[in-house]
């Protein structure tokens, strides 16, 4: 049985997603390397922890970003690596965001440009319009070399972060926290889970459908231009299908004291 509406627990986890949606601008050159993986909603989270991490219960992308948060805003760099890696294991788009830009500028890990263009890629699997730029930046600035191995290395990553196996991760998860809240008698709201990712990416993806009103059309003399007309730029070069790396294996949630 589904239905329409979502517990206390997942609404915080709601407002996680819109608060961290509209706190963190996609950066990829910004020096030093740690101003551009910091955001400014690490320091919040940090403050506001003890609220919001009752609300994360049985909701492990959540959970572990707000781990990542915490130790981003402690300096805690491969601490935050970690925790934003168990994020996106769970479908965490943001997590796979900031793990680009770990990787991209060696922070908390080992500086690896493909790596960091996978990351970004799958961070943009969505469609989140920042996600997109982010990885389109990284794209440009990568080499031949690089891009051949982000062709080679892809596949493995997306097999394990990509959306069709990490969402349904998610879902176990919490049906299986689900079966144990009801061994304690304790109730859960039924999730209709389609619905809680349209709700996630809402504040991400622009609106569909949108229209631009214009007045009437004004027929003018347009002044004529001397000279060679401009050449016009060539395109960027297409991405390649799918591209991801072969990551380790995430490591098994563990519970926090």
């Amino acid at each position: 049985m589904k239905t329409r509406f979502i517990s206390p627990a997942l609404g915080a986890c709601l407002l996680l997603a819109m608060a961290d949606a509209f706190a963190i601008k996609p950066r990829v050159k910004i020096e030093p390397p740690e101003a551009a993986v910091s955001a400014d909603i690490d320091r919040d989270i940090r403050k506001q922890f003890d609220d919001l991490y009752p609300g994360s219960a049985n909701v492990l992308n959540y959970r572990y970003r707000l781990y990542g948060h915490v130790a981003a805003a402690e300096r805690r760099w491969p601490d935050a690596a970690n925790d934003f890696r168990i994020a996106a294991s769970y479908a965490d788009k943001y997590s796979q965001h900031r793990l680009s830009l770990l990787y991209w500028h060696g922070v908390g890990v080992e500086k690896d440009r493909v790596q960091a263009y996978l990351w970004a890629d799958l961070a943009a699997e969505r469609g989140y319009t920042e996600f997109l730029a982010v990885r389109e930046r990284m794209w440009r600035q990568l080499d031949e070399a690089e891009r051949a191995a982000a062709v080679e290395r892809g596949p493995a990553l997306y097999e394990h972060y990509g959306d069709p196996a990490a969402k349904q991760r998610q879902k176990y998860q919490w049906l299986l926290g689900q079966s144990t809240s009801l061994l304690r008698r304790e109730r859960l709201a039924v999730v209709d889970f389609e619905d809680y990712w349209h709700k996630v990416d809402a504040p991400w993806v622009p609106p569909k459908n949108a229209t631009v009103t214009i007045g009437e059309i004004e027929e003018i003399d347009a002044p004529r231009r001397k000279g060679k007309r401009k050449p016009v730029p060539e395109p960027l070069p297409e991405l390649p299908p799918d591209p991801r790396s072969d990551p380790s294996q995430a490591p098994a949630p563990q519970p926090r004291p």
